[in-house]
């Protein structure tokens, strides 16, 4: 992400196995743009995240 909260890139780096959940976290990607700006206090120009996405079906 970039300074203003931005989602520059974004990969899912193991499927769940399931389309359809797969498809959420896409969902969840596009909803979540913009995130929260970086703060002043960060000097940093992006910031790389790895959010684990857990499912459970019932």
């Amino acid at each position: 992400m970039d300074r203003n909260g931005h989602v520059l890139d974004w990969e899912i780096r193991q499927s769940s196995g399931h389309e359809l959940l797969d498809e959420a976290v896409r969902d969840m990607i596009r909803k979540a743009d913009p995130l929260p700006a970086l703060p002043d206090s960060v000097s940093m120009q992006r910031l790389a995240l790895t959010v684990p996405v857990r499912f459970q079906l019932r």
